[in-house]
């Protein structure tokens, strides 16, 4: 029985390898509004003074994630050196942190959609990559940034491709979810980010400010749902995340953790 079940786990492991490009195909070439740039939960309230440097008008809580994210950064970067987005998706949230880094800047996204509209909309650097796997060179990055998105491959091989690419002082900056309690998933991360060479040197529970950015985009995303119905509708809602779908409610009672962290490369 074991064997048995041990090779329906690896059937459907190459079932998910083969789906998942597909899926963010569909995602970003045909279900995505042509508008829409990035596409995380948001943050609330905003930065007033950021809103000459959004990328597009209509987005300003996504982008606030973003600079949430990058603030948590202990000195600016300069000219030669380098921030890299995992998984930048279309590009809004790079193109906002270009507007606010003298840094090179450089986007790794799985999509050909996706960087296809990043080079055309924001003229970025974005390369094909699939995470944990980072096509860089070893000691090349001085800032990783990552926006809602690690969960899909938040592991050791990850967290060491991090660790091999990162110039010693170099920083990891994240913003994500985890299932779980909020004082769980920081333990679990500290733990794995231990054993894998990174210190874990900050941790914000920003649930309150997820959940306040989902209430003031409900009409938005609302809107983008407007020709769905039954189960696709209801997979769009867990997918953004809208007031009333499981992940809001898990979020709510403490079940699904939404943090911003940061860890160091020890010199």
């Amino acid at each position: 029985m074991p064997t048995q079940t041990s090779a329906i786990r690896k059937q459907v492991q190459r079932l998910k390898r083969r789906i998942t490009p597909l899926y963010y195909e569909i995602v970003y070439a045909l279900v995505t509004p042509r508008r829409v740039n990035t596409m995380n939960f948001g943050y609330a309230p905003l930065t007033e003074s950021l809103r000459p440097h959004y990328p597009s008008a209509d987005q300003g809580l996504q982008y606030e994630l973003y600079y949430q994210t990058f603030r948590q950064l202990d000195t600016p970067l300069t000219a030669d050196q380098r921030l890299c987005e995992v998984s930048s998706g279309r590009g809004g949230g790079l193109a906002l942190l270009r507007n606010l880094t003298d840094a090179q800047v450089i986007g790794l996204e799985r999509s050909p959609a996706a960087r296809r509209y990043a080079a055309q909309e924001f003229g970025l650097d974005t390369r094909a990559a699939t995470a944990p796997t980072l096509p860089l060179e070893t000691a090349s990055v001085d800032l990783f940034i990552s926006v809602e998105a690690a969960h899909n491959y938040h592991n050791d091989a990850f967290i060491a491709e991090i660790v091999r690419c990162l110039k010693p002082g170099g920083q990891l900056l994240l913003a994500d979810m985890n299932l779980g309690s909020d004082r769980h998933v920081q333990q679990k991360l500290r733990a794995l980010y231990a054993r894998n060479g990174l210190r874990l040197e900050q941790w914000r529970d920003i649930r309150p400010e997820v959940l306040a950015a989902l209430h003031a985009d409900h009409q938005r995303k609302q809107a983008f749902m407007r020709f769905l119905f039954g189960p696709l509708r209801a997979e769009a809602e867990a997918y953004m995340g809208t007031v009333g779908s499981h992940k809001y409610h898990e979020m709510q009672h403490d079940q699904r953790a939404y943090f911003i962290l940061q860890a160091l490369k020890p010199r």
